[in-house]
């Protein structure tokens, strides 16, 4: 079995809701360990390939997972605060990616992440900064468009704009705080789902041609759309995505879906296309860490 879908496998347990996938055959666990680690889904993989760890050799892995999972905890009570504070302000808001997409699995704190995203009117930042400075974040980063806070080990990134193609501006800042989700015991204001995943795929796509995309964040895409899909008007998404050239390359992403992690979109795709899609994730696309150029077409 390749590393990749000893990986894959991984996932798909996380992804059903499983506590650990069982047997899957002989793997290269240190390989699969060093994937892991790349693609930042170190706790999913190690958690549902528990039994393959069990070794005293991986103790030092164990440790690792348990601060990772731990750091995440911690850094959703913060997030907590942070939504609590923009509440009782009554600043205008939506929490985007990480924490949405957190909030879909089960074991929320094995999908980890070291910043969280927070969407705002451009005439909201400041004041937003102002009251997140009175409950211990600093800044680290302010820009026209973003200003990025820290505490502890959370980074807050409050951004104006996702895109630099102004044509969504009216359908993203019209939708701030439009809906909720259940999310650390609060409900926290997000985007409504059709937008929400627009802007996860206008993320997914700026990251893939940047040699910043992972496996964490094609799962994540996929199961929004899968658990929301009542509530997406695909049709639409796709159409504002001919705006970026990115319709062939998200139709792809969830084809890769109904390949390996059960879903029935209704979307055409070349399977072989998948394939070597998902194989450009694990090999060229994952945070800069190869010098290997895409072929962009």
């Amino acid at each position: 079995m390749t590393n990749e879908m000893a990986v894959i496998m991984a996932l798909q347990g996380f992804y059903s809701g499983r506590d650990k996938t069982e047997f899957i055959g002989d793997i290269d666990a240190d390989n699969v360990i060093l994937l892991a680690r790349r693609h930042r889904i170190l706790p999913i993989v190690c958690s549902q390939l528990q039994d393959y760890f069990e070794d005293e050799k991986y103790a030092d892995l164990k440790k690792e997972v348990a601060a990772q999972t731990a750091s995440q905890i911690e850094n959703d009570v913060l997030l907590r605060q942070v939504c609590d504070t923009l509440n009782s302000k009554g600043i205008p808001y939506a929490v985007c990616k990480g924490a949405v997409s957190r909030a879909m699995y089960k074991g929320p704190e094995l999908r980890v992440s070291h910043d969280e995203d927070i969407l705002l009117d451009s005439g909201d930042l400041h004041d937003a900064e102002k009251a997140l400075n009175a409950i211990g974040f600093r800044a680290v980063k302010r820009g026209l468009r973003e200003h990025v806070l820290v505490k502890d080990t959370l980074l807050i990134d409050l951004f104006t704009a996702f895109t630099e193609d102004v044509t969504f501006g009216d359908v993203i800042f019209e939708s701030i705080g439009k809906a909720e989700i259940e999310y650390c015991g609060i409900r926290v204001k997000t985007l409504p789902p059709n937008v929400n995943f627009l802007l996860l795929c206008i993320h997914f796509y700026r990251r893939f041609v940047h040699g910043e995309i992972g496996i964490r964040q094609t799962m994540d895409l996929i199961k929004y759309a899968d658990i929301n899909g009542e509530y997406v008007d695909f049709e639409v998404i796709f159409e504002y995505l001919k705006k970026l050239n990115s319709t062939k390359l998200i139709k792809t992403v969830l084809g890769i879906g109904n390949k390996y992690f059960d879903t029935s979109f209704d979307v055409e795709y070349d399977k072989q296309l998948a394939d070597e899609l998902l194989e450009d994730i694990f090999s060229y696309g994952t945070y800069n860490n190869d010098i290997v150029e895409r072929n962009y077409g």
